[in-house]
């Protein structure tokens, strides 16, 4: 996940914005190009810290284009938990207020009765419960923040940080770019992201290596504790690499024997967001990248698109992926952003919470210990 300084709780930062789109994000069967036609805008939340955060309470205030001053759009219900990398994106419902269901979310997402403003600049303020706030501010914006913060109620000595933006153009959003700094890029609409294997990915089973696409539900599969457990689903989702740049969009390459002892055993191609295990700890692919043996991979190198997978097995579980050890699926994003969830309701019913093994996980860079840079030689870039 990006590292920011411009965080709540611990890890709690502005991660994506869309302020109107031609997707029905909202889920009521409509669709405009402009601000006050059936707005499908969103705005995204993440956790790039370390460990889960009790987010309950938290309060999501936006300039609406009557008053021009910020609004209460959003509280988040008591006792919501956002583990680490997991986002929460909330999506405008203007002008009709009707109790629709989210639609090409991933993570948790939910709907509010707000518009986003028309003209002139924007301030979003997300506000925890004691508070505290952090801005994602468009350009030119400075002028309406202290009108926001009287509005909102909230003091200026509470502001802990501060991302101020170029507002996005046409249909694209804007979103952190992945290399760990505070800088915002525009890339194509992706609220939440899954966290998977590149197609062609081997997978151990008893019998052999086995693509991860060919895998099906009832496959037994090997356990980097050398036991077995058995595939409950795999899902599946093509991303459009189209619409560039969408630097949040790149996977990571982890090279033949990068992370020693020779694994991975072939390159390994996986979600920036998915972790392996490395002495005792779920570290994130991103968290590894070094410019050379661990590296994005450049969206030029896809055709306009790429398909992940994600293996479910009963519980959170390690598997060996080209030999490496690597986590199977958890439900941080939510199945329905795989395009054969139908899929997984026949086979399990309703979805099911999966407990997460109680690894530490390491979700950036600064995160990572001396210790495994120095083995596995991965000085991080300046």
């Amino acid at each position: 996940m990006p590292v920011t300084t411009n965080i709540l709780g611990g890890g709690i930062a502005f991660n994506e914005w869309l302020p109107t789109s031609a997707i029905d994000y909202n889920g009521d069967g409509n669709v405009g190009a402009g601000f006050n036609a059936a707005n499908d805008g969103y705005v995204e939340f993440v956790n790039v810290g370390s460990d889960p955060i009790d987010i309950g309470g938290y309060t999501f205030y936006a300039q609406d284009d009557v008053n021009g001053f910020s609004v209460l759009a959003h509280t988040v219900p008591a006792g919501t938990i956002l583990q680490p990398g997991g986002f929460y994106t909330i999506v405008s419902n203007n002008p009709a207020g009707n109790a629709t269901t989210p639609t090409g979310v991933s993570g948790t997402a939910v709907i509010a009765d707000f518009d986003f403003v028309a003209t002139g600049a924007t301030n979003l303020i997300l506000a925890d419960a004691s508070g505290n706030f952090i801005v994602l501010q468009e350009s030119g914006g400075e002028d309406f923040l202290a009108d926001d913060l009287v509005s909102a109620g909230l003091s200026p000595a509470n502001q802990v940080g501060l991302d101020q933006v170029d507002g996005p153009t046409g249909n694209l959003a804007i979103a952190r770019f992945p290399d760990g700094d505070d800088s915002f890029v525009p890339i194509s609409a992706s609220p939440g992201t899954p966290n998977c294997f590149l197609a062609g990915t081997l997978i151990s089973t008893p019998d052999g290596q086995v693509a991860v696409e060919a895998l099906r539900p009832g496959d037994a599969i090997l356990t980097a504790a050398g036991g077995t457990t058995r595939v409950l689903w795999v899902g599946r989702q093509t991303i459009s690499t189209r619409f560039t740049p969408a630097e949040r969009l790149m996977p990571v390459r982890v090279t033949a024997g990068a992370l020693g002892g020779g694994l991975p055993l072939r390159d390994l191609v996986m979600s920036s967001d998915h972790a392996l295990l490395i002495d005792g700890m779920l570290v994130n692919a991103g968290a590894l990248v070094n410019g050379g043996s661990v590296d994005w991979v450049p969206l030029a190198e896809f055709d306009g698109s790429y398909t992940v997978y994600h293996v479910e097995t009963e519980a959170h579980d390690v598997i060996l992926a080209e030999g490496a050890p690597t986590e199977t699926y958890i439900d941080y994003v939510g199945r329905q952003a795989f395009q054969n969830y139908a899929e997984y309701v026949a086979l399990c019913g309703a979805d099911r919470p999966i407990v997460e093994m109680t690894c530490p996980r390491i979700t950036s860079g600064r995160h990572l210990p001396q210790a495994i840079r120095a083995r596995l030689g991965l000085v991080r870039a300046a």
